[in-house]
Parts: C-alpha cells; sequence; structure tokens
C-alpha cells in the first residue's frame, strides 16, 4: 500500500485507492490484452444478448481501463455466474462490497455474494426418488451426473461431504482451484489432514439435482469419488439390497418409501434399541443413533465392551485404528494378513481381525472380520459393511434411528 501512495497524486482518495486495487486484483488473474473505449459497452450488450464468452473477453479488457468502474464490475461477476465460473464471481462479488458496501452496486453485490457462499437453498429438491445402485466389492456405486458428465461415486453415510480428487475433476473440465486451500480435510489414509478446495458444480442423483453446490476437492488420489452426507441432507433413505434400489424420502414431505412403507411404527426406544415386525411380516430392528449431519454414531458392543461407531456405508470393511482397537479390546493375532486400504486420506495397510461377539442394538452376529492399523481422523471406529452386508436399512432422519432388516 506504501508504494501505491507513493505512485498515485496526493489528492487520490482511499475510495480511488481502493478501486485501483479491485481493477489490479482483476487484471492478475487475466492476460495483458489491450482495452478499448468500446469495451465496457460491449460486454454489456453481449451479456444481454446471452453470449457470455465474448463478453468474458469485453470484461477483462474493460477492467483493465485506468477508470474502474464498479457497475462494469458488477456485469463482470454476473457474467462470470452465468459461464458457471462461481468462484471468480463470489470473489468479484465481494471485492465490490469491500470496495463501495452502500453503493447500488455494492449492495445487489452483497446479496450475490451471499447467495453464492450459502448452502444450495435453490437445490430442486423432490418429495421421493428412487436410484438405482451396482455393488463393487462391499461398496455401494450410484451413477451421477456432474456438470452434466456421468461419474460413479460410492454411496457413503460416513463422509460429511461430497470428495473428488483433483485428477476426477479435471477429466470432466472442472475448473480447479488456483488459490490457497479452504480448509482442511480427512479420513482413512496414510496422509491424515490434507488440504481441501470447495468447488462449485452442479450435481444430480435420480431426481435430486443440487446447483451451486459445492464439493469438496483434494490432491490425493481416490478410486472413487464419494457422495457425503452434505448432498442427501434433508431426506431419510432406505438402502433395499432386494432390488438393489435406494430410496430416498424429503423429511416432512410426507410421502414414503418403499421400505418405510412397509416398516411398522417402531416402539419406545431404549437404549438398545427395539425390535417390531413389518407388515410383510420379517423382523426389523430399531436402532437409535446420535451425531450430526457430518456423522451417523450408534453405541455397539463388542464382546461386550460398549463402542461408540460411525455408521459407514462407504466403509468396506469395519475399521479401527490400533489406538482404537486397543481401547476395546479387539486384538490382532501373530499370524494377521496384512491388507490394503484407501480412503480419503490416500492408501495405506491394515491387519485383518475378528471380533467373537459383534452386538448392534437387537442384532448379535458372530465372528465379525474387521480391519486394524493404518490411519484415521475419525473420532471413532467405522461400522462398515462386513456388520450390515446382510441387511437393508433406512436411515431415518429425523427421528434418528436406523431400520434394519434382513435382506431376502
Amino acid at each position: 500500500m506504501n508504494l501505491l501512495h507513493q505512485l498515485l497524486p496526493r489528492s487520490v482518495t482511499t475510495k480511488a485507492v481502493k478501486q485501483v486495487l479491485f481493477v489490479l486484483t482483476i487484471c492478475l488473474s487475466i492476460q495483458s490484452l489491450p482495452a478499448s473505449a468500446g469495451d465496457c459497452e460491449d460486454g454489456i450488450r453481449l451479456y444481454n444478448e446471452r453470449n457470455y464468452a465474448a463478453a468474458e473477453q469485453c470484461f477483462n479488457r474493460c477492467m483493465q481501463r485506468p477508470v474502474p468502474d464498479l457497475n462494469i464490475g458488477y456485469y463482470a461477476a454476473l457474467n462470470a455466474q452465468q459461464l458457471k465460473e462461481y468462484e471468480k464471481a463470489r470473489r468479484l462479488f465481494e471485492q465490490i462490497v469491500r470496495i463501495s458496501p452502500n453503493s447500488p452496486a455494492g449492495k445487489m453485490s452483497a446479496v450475490a455474494a451471499k447467495n453464492l457462499a450459502g448452502p444450495p437453498e435453490v437445490a430442486t429438491l423432490p418429495r421421493e426418488t428412487w436410484v438405482p445402485f451396482t455393488r463393487q466389492g462391499s461398496h455401494i456405486l450410484v451413477d451421477v451426473e456432474l456438470n452434466q458428465h456421468p461419474v460413479k461415486m460410492i454411496f457413503d453415510t460416513g463422509a460429511d461431504a461430497c470428495m473428488f480428487s483433483e485428477g476426477m475433476l479435471q477429466q470432466v473440465g472442472v475448473n480447479i482451484p488456483d488459490r490457497p486451500p479452504d480448509g482442511m480435510s480427512g479420513g482413512v489414509g496414510k496422509a491424515g489432514m490434507t488440504p481441501m478446495w470447495k468447488v462449485p458444480v452442479s450435481l444430480k442423483l435420480g431426481r435430486i439435482e443440487r446447483k451451486n453446490f459445492r464439493i469438496g476437492m483434494t490432491r490425493v488420489p481416490q478410486v472413487v469419488a464419494l457422495l457425503g452426507r452434505d448432498f442427501y441432507q434433508g431426506f431419510e433413505y432406505s438402502i433395499n439390497d432386494a432390488n438393489n434400489t435406494i430410496g430416498f424420502k424429503r423429511i416432512g414431505s410426507g410421502s414414503t418409501t418403499e421400505t418405510a412403507t412397509k416398516t411398522s411404527k417402531a416402539a419406545p426406544l431404549g437404549p438398545d434399541g427395539s425390535t417390531t415386525v413389518s407388515a410383510n411380516g420379517t423382523y426389523v430392528y430399531n436402532i437409535p443413533y446420535s451425531g450430526t449431519t457430518s456423522m451417523i454414531i450408534v453405541e455397539a458392543k463388542l464382546n461386550g465392551q460398549p463402542c461408540k461407531m460411525i455408521f459407514d456405508t462407504g466403509a468396506g470393511m469395519c475399521f479401527f485404528t490400533s489406538e482404537q482397537a486397543n481401547k476395546v479390546g479387539v486384538t490382532v493375532p501373530a499370524n494377521s494378513v496384512a491388507i490394503p486400504v484407501q480412503g480419503v486420506g490416500g492408501g495405506s495397510t491394515a491387519n485383518l481381525a475378528t471380533i467373537s461377539s459383534f452386538r448392534l442394538g437387537p442384532i448379535e452376529l458372530k465372528d465379525v472380520q474387521c480391519a486394524v492399523g493404518g490411519k484415521s481422523v475419525a473420532p471413532y471406529p467405522l461400522l462398515g459393511q462386513t456388520f450390515f452386508r446382510e441387511f437393508q436399512y433406512t436411515i431415518d432422519s429425523a427421528n434418528k434411528i436406523i431400520h434394519l432388516s434382513r435382506s431376502k
């Protein structure tokens, strides 16, 4: 700032300095192009004609003119939004607000920036929808559209956010952020906590479509992207292995998924849940859970030892770090087989162990395999597919109950 003041006349105001900085900031991200007097007018005209690509070139040149115009900056931000360059649009809006918050452009930019920064309230949420899934090993894979490009994702109740690797996004033409990371992310894997960027996209599963939805991106290679709970928040969902479908029911919509229709009303739940009988005569095990939108936490008993675990459909096996296993008495035999494990934190290895008695609410399974070792930033062990693979289940988000019944 001191150098800039030395270069400017003494009569230049603080507001003018901010406006010059605004222009310099924009110029850092575009190529040096010759500006002409008609670029600003042409940009507005092309924007109104919906020729957004041509308008962007005009606005880029216009923003390099000596006298900045916040109204043109506002148009440039709107144009970037139409091109789905949401991060660029948001930064432009926020810069206009910092320069002149009480001007018409500043007030409109404040509203626009808030809409871009907030959760995806503009999402189109259907009352209900069903989507098919396939299995890759023990993982549940669904077909999703990312900016209208088909991608495979793991349906992962253990992930609080949808996660992609940088390479995955590059393959479908999503712009990779060129800025410092927005935060840190981690899961199972040797990398631990890694830098993470939030990238706005359009994401669609069945009839659930969220626009300007912020996915997470890391530079750690992933085999398959994760469809986390932030995408289907506001829904209860049912996994049906009998016909390989996931049914989604919007909370409070009054509609029902197929599995929910067949499930009788649960009895009052104690700490160990309850058992009821559905309309078609099958037993339904009702398991209470706690936690927030970021994770589903259940209370299991391992060989009689209480253990909080994260209900994680994205985990192929029940997974413990060595420290977590020691706390609940899960031991690795001397002749245990080492296996690879893969997560958001990258690849690692773990050893196979067996839990003699594994109880969740009214359900008790014998000799359940699990993986012990590696690294994880999760606060609790993962309750994975080796426990509930033979069950179909409904997550009742409104009442925080998991309904499980035996798959036929």
